[in-house]
């Protein structure tokens, strides 16, 4: 008897014409983003439905996926649908049970970089931004390769320090259509804040405000605030924070363990929604102290001056940090201070730490280490290891990157000499058995020597400088 094809009894439903549109959008709203483009074969009323933009609505909603911010009323259906495909595949190449996660696809840019005099990064994975000497110039990397070595937006002036560190940016508005940032980068002993907008009508870039950069040996950005790092002459000099959207300027001391200028060296720095975080890393544990940015604990400002609202010892010395984000990334970055709320006291943020540091030894282990941090009544902090993997990467120095939003991130781990380069998918989420997950990223065999320009979670996709002067863009995902 021969064979017959059946379909399951909710898509023989769905076909009848008095099944109604309400239920048909509320159960594929329900189902896994690619099953919904599955079912797509299974017949022409499916089909319809499944382009309507309450579905993919709902799904961004609801979806624990790591996604930018959205759903925007300016998003359409397909651009909804585009952005959880990609986080689906992402997800699935990051979380799978293999142990390594294999490139799609890996392209070289066609011009050759400077030896030296420059610096770069990359804008929400997309936008290759280089500053020489002369000025600054971004490249769209989503075009033909072709059409790359042609810059889509300059900006000359001269005298650009193209120095790294001295190059920084902060995405605050981001969809498939239109993604604007602001740009700082210093030239002539000036910080200059551009904002730059890239849109499907074109480039846009302006000046925004210039700051003082004496003696900055750094450049720090999120949220709408620039902390320039500088030298000092004596410990009780003060440190400069500005907020971009009301040009306010803000001062606080630095960190209480900092004297000379070699302990610089030993700082990190994180700016959230609502505070910025100094920490000082000593040779077995590190020193936090806690400042709440304007609008949080207003009281506490006093002549735009912040006054540190709390310390803690964490047990380990850290090496590096990124936030990670418990909420959307940016939907704070364009308020202006008065407008942010403190939310529950917590801050969370991923480390790379020694651990288990012998005095007599020159290596200790290095752990990733997702990190949360409580403010406890009064001035006192409680310091809490969430989850952690070790990195078997000896005396190599480890460089570390990081996407993440609403509680779920991606992260990458570029050690030389090695080279090593591993992923990780990583949940806020404590009730998960794993929540982080350690895999191998693939790599084309003609990438040797090289430094880690650029990751960027959303899109899979990772930048790389190697050879010197050669920029490579690899691709974890096939784009949608």
């Amino acid at each position: 008897m021969p064979a017959t094809k059946t379909q399951p009894i909710a898509a023989c439903m769905i076909q009848r014409d008095s099944f109604p549109d309400d239920i048909l959008y509320e159960i594929l709203s329900r189902l896994p983003v690619l099953d919904i483009i599955r079912l797509r074969r299974v017949c022409k009323r499916i089909l319809n439905a499944s382009y309507e933009r309450c579905i993919w609505l709902n799904v961004y909603r609801n979806s624990d996926f790591l996604l930018p911010d959205g759903p925007f009323p300016s998003q359409c259906a397909r651009e909804l649908e585009k952005l959880l495909v990609r986080a689906a595949l992402v997800r699935r190449g990051w979380a799978s049970p293999s142990s390594s996660v294999p490139f799609t696809s890996n392209r070289t840019f066609p011009r050759e970089l400077p030896l030296y005099g420059f610096t770069a990064s990359v804008i929400a994975g997309r936008y290759f931004m280089l500053a020489e000497i002369d000025g600054l110039r971004w490249f769209d990397l989503d075009r033909p390769t072709k059409e790359w070595g042609t810059p889509i937006l300059q900006y000359l002036c001269g005298e650009v320090v193209a120095i790294t560190g001295l190059l920084c940016h902060q995405v605050y508005e981001r969809t498939e259509k239109f993604i604007s940032a602001w740009v700082a980068f210093v030239r002539s002993h000036k910080i200059v804040i551009l904002k730059v907008s890239f849109t499907s009508s074109g480039t846009y870039m302006e000046p925004i405000m210039e700051l003082p950069a004496h003696n900055i040996v750094a450049v720090k950005m999120d949220y709408g605030f620039v902390l320039p790092i500088k030298e000092f002459n004596h410990a009780d000099e003060h440190m400069d924070l500005y907020h971009i959207p009301t040009k306010l300027k803000f001062s606080l001391p630095m960190h209480e363990l900092v004297h000379t200028l070699s302990d610089l060296n030993y700082m990190n720095y994180l700016i959230t929604p609502e505070y910025l975080v100094l920490m000082f890393s000593q040779r077995s544990e590190t020193a936090i102290e806690i400042y709440p940015l304007p609008g949080v604990l207003s009281r506490n400002l006093q002549d735009n001056q912040l006054v540190c609202s709390h310390r803690g010892i964490y047990p380990h010395s850290i090496s590096k940090v990124q936030p990670f984000n418990l909420e959307p990334h940016s939907s704070s970055s364009n308020n202006t201070s008065s407008t942010r709320k403190s939310s529950d006291q917590h801050i969370a943020f991923l480390a790379l730490v020694y651990t288990s540091r012998n005095p007599m030894a020159w290596t200790s282990k290095i752990k990733l280490q997702l990190v949360d941090i409580y403010f406890l009544s009064g001035t006192s902090l409680n310091v809490v290891d969430r989850c952690d993997l070790t990195l078997n990467v000896g005396i190599a120095t480890t460089d570390l990157a990081c996407t993440s939003s609403t509680g779920s991130g991606l992260a990458v781990t570029h050690s030389t000499p090695g080279p090593l380069l591993q992923a990780y998918y990583i949940s806020h989420n404590s009730g998960l058995k794993d929540p982080m997950k350690k895999k191998w990223l693939e790599l084309p065999r003609d990438l040797g020597s090289r430094e880690l320009l650029a990751f960027d979670g959303y899109r899979g996709r990772l930048c790389v400088i190697h050879g010197w002067s050669q920029m490579d863009v690899i691709d974890y995902i096939q784009d949608p």
